[in-house]
């Protein structure tokens, strides 16, 4: 799904959100926020809605599985 220049991708353990949004400070830009914001308390609703299943959601590092850091190749 696109909305307002961020990317989110549904996939089987985590959501990724990505791309370049900008947020104007008018009316504009305050519904463009308010629908990213809705589809964010969307996805935390669905983790809440797993009922018991949610409480037990594993702890980690937010990064998602496989992910690892590496030096910074610029300096």
């Amino acid at each position: 799904m696109e909305l307002h220049g961020l990317t989110f991708e549904n996939g089987t353990d985590a959501l990724a959100v990505y791309g370049n949004g900008v947020f104007t400070r008018d009316a504009a830009g305050r519904a463009a926020l308010a629908a990213v914001v809705d589809v964010l308390r969307r996805a935390v609703a669905a983790l809440d809605e797993a009922g018991p299943a949610a409480q037990a959601l594993p702890d980690g590092d937010g990064r998602g599985d496989g992910a690892t850091s590496v030096a910074n190749p610029f300096g």
